[in-house]
C-alpha cells in the first residue's frame, strides 16, 4: 500500500506539523461506488483551512458524484494524534481540507487537487476488518480537479472589476441604436491643500506662543491619524485559516506552543533513527535559545534545560519501549547539551557504570561529608601528636640511635672562674627575688 503523510498548518501556506502517516485500507471508490487506482493519493499533503461548506460536509454520493473518490484510511505510526483531531473537528462541526498537485482524469496535465477531511465520519464498512474511528481509521474524499467542484472557489472571491454601462444618447434607446455615447471620462480630483498650521500673531508676526501652539496642534492630528496596532486574535474555535489552538493544541508564541514544538522535532529524529537499521548511536543537540527564541521574556521563563531534558528522555522511552539509553555528554555551556541515545545493546561500558550509580539522596550524602570531614581530623590529631612527642625528645635531649640526629656541644667544659661563677650565681638569686 502506499503511504501519505498528513501535515497540519496553522494557516494556509504556512509550516505544517506532522499528525499522521496512513495508507488506504481499501481500494478508494469514485463517487458512491466503482474502482479508482491507489497511487493518486500524494506523498504527502497539508491540512490548511477549514470549511463548513456542503462539499465537506455532505459525502459525494449525495454531493456531486461524479467528480469525487472517497477512501479509508488508516494510521501506521503509532503516534496516536488522529483521533484528537478527528475530535477536534466534531466538537466545531468544521472539515479541514488541503491542496496537492495532481494529474487530470484524463492524464492531459497537472492541475490541483483537493482533499477533504469531514468532521461527521461514518463507521467503518465491513471490509475494514472491523475498525474503528478510535484506532487511527478516518474516512476521507478527494476530487483529482478542484476547478470541477462547485463551490470551492467561492472561498477565494476573484477580485472586483468595474463595469462600465454605457450611457445612451437623445433619440437612441436600448441596444438597437447605432452608436452609444460614452460616459464622460472624469477628471481626477485633485487633493485639497492642507491648511498650515494656526499661528497666533501678535503685531502682524508669529510669536513664541503661537509656534508652540501651532506645533501642539501638529502632534494632536498626528496622533489621531496614527492607527492602533491591531491584537492579534487567537480564536479558540479557529475560524477559517485561523489554525489549530483551544482544546486541540496550545496558542502560538507560548511556553506550550514552543516545548511541543520542540518535542515533535525530537519525536520526529527518533523516529528516522529508529528506522535506520545501521545507526545504533544518535547524538540530539538541545539549544535553550534556540528554542526560546521567539518567545516573549515572561514565557522564556518557562522554558528551561531541565524541561527539555525531561522532554527529550521521555521521548526516548516511548519510542525505544525503555530499551534504549540516553546519556547527556558534558559540555562547556550551561543554556546547551548533547545527548547520546544508544539502542539496546550498544551502550558503552562507562554509560552503564554511569547510570548504575544513581542519584545519592541527601541524606547519605551528609553522612558520607560527615565522615570525611571526621576521618580528616583524626588524621590531624595523629600528625599533631607525632610532631609534639618528637619535639619533646629534641628539647629534653634524650636521642637514640635510630632518630637520626645528633646533639653538638652536649659533654663541653665550662671554662669561667670561680668569681665568674659566683657572680652568676648572685645575679641569678637578685634575679630571682625581684621576680
Amino acid at each position: 500500500m502506499n503511504e501519505t503523510t498528513i501535515l497540519l498548518a496553522p494557516a494556509p501556506k504556512a509550516k505544517g506539523d506532522f499528525l499522521a502517516t496512513v495508507e488506504p485500507l481499501a481500494p478508494p471508490k469514485v463517487g458512491g461506488g466503482g474502482g479508482a487506482g491507489g497511487d493518486e493519493l500524494p506523498f504527502e499533503v497539508t491540512l490548511d483551512n477549514y470549511t463548513r461548506d456542503k462539499w465537506g460536509a455532505v459525502p459525494p454520493a449525495a454531493n456531486d458524484p461524479a467528480h469525487w473518490r472517497t477512501v479509508w484510511l488508516k494510521s501506521v505510526d503509532g503516534r496516536k494524534k488522529l483521533p484528537g483531531f478527528l475530535k477536534y473537528l466534531r466538537d466545531r462541526k468544521k472539515s479541514a481540507f488541503g491542496k496537492f498537485e495532481s494529474t487530470t482524469e484524463d492524464g492531459s496535465g497537472i492541475t490541483r487537487a483537493v482533499l477533504v477531511v469531514p468532521f461527521d465520519q461514518p463507521s467503518p464498512p465491513p471490509e475494514c476488518d472491523g475498525t474503528s474511528s478510535g484506532d487511527g481509521v478516518v474516512f476521507c474524499w478527494y476530487a483529482l480537479d478542484e476547478r470541477k467542484v462547485k463551490g470551492l472557489h467561492r472561498l477565494q472571491p476573484p477580485p472586483k472589476q468595474q463595469q462600465r454601462h454605457p450611457q445612451q444618447g437623445p433619440g437612441r434607446s436600448g441596444p438597437g441604436g447605432r452608436a452609444q455615447q460614452m460616459p464622460p471620462r472624469q477628471q481626477p480630483k485633485k487633493p485639497a491643500p492642507e491648511p498650515g498650521p494656526s499661528k497666533v500673531r501678535i503685531g502682524g508676526k508669529a510669536g513664541l506662543l503661537g509656534n508652540l501652539l501651532g506645533a501642539s496642534r501638529r502632534t494632536n492630528e498626528h496622533l489621531q491619524v496614527v492607527p492602533a496596532q491591531k491584537k492579534k486574535e487567537e480564536g479558540a474555535d479557529g475560524g477559517e485559516g485561523s489554525g489549530v489552538g483551544g482544546e486541540f493544541g496550545p496558542a502560538v508564541g507560548t511556553s506550550g506552543a514552543a516545548i511541543a514544538k520542540f518535542r515533535t522535532r525530537i519525536e520526529q529524529q527518533l523516529l528516522d533513527f529508529n528506522r535506520s537499521a545501521t545507526e545504533v548511536c544518535v547524538k540530539i543537540r538541545v539549544a535553550l535559545g534556540e528554542v526560546a527564541k521567539d518567545l516573549p521574556p515572561d514565557q522564556k521563563e518557562n522554558v528551561t534545560l531541565d524541561v527539555l531534558k525531561f522532554v527529550l528522555y521521555e521521548q526516548t522511552d516511548e519510542i525505544g519501549e525503555e530499551k534504549w539509553i540516553a546519556q547527556r555528554e558534558p559540555g562547556d555551556f550551561l543554556d546547551e547539551m548533547v545527548v547520546a541515545v544508544y539502542k539496546e545493546g550498544h551502550a558503552p561500558e562507562e554509560v552503564l557504570e554511569e547510570m548504575n550509580k544513581g542519584e545519592v539522596p541527601d541524606e547519605i550524602r551528609l553522612q558520607q561529608r560527615a565522615l570525611a570531614e571526621a576521618r580528616s581530623k583524626e588524621a590531624a590529631k595523629k600528625e599533631a601528636k607525632r610532631d609534639a612527642a618528637l619535639h619533646q625528645k629534641m628539647v629534653g635531649g634524650v636521642a637514640s640511635a635510630d632518630d637520626g640526629f645528633t646533639r653538638l656541644n652536649s659533654a663541653k667544659r665550662d671554662r669561667r672562674t670561680i668569681e665568674e661563677i659566683q657572680k652568676d650565681m648572685e645575679h641569678e638569686t637578685k634575679r630571682g627575688r625581684t621576680e
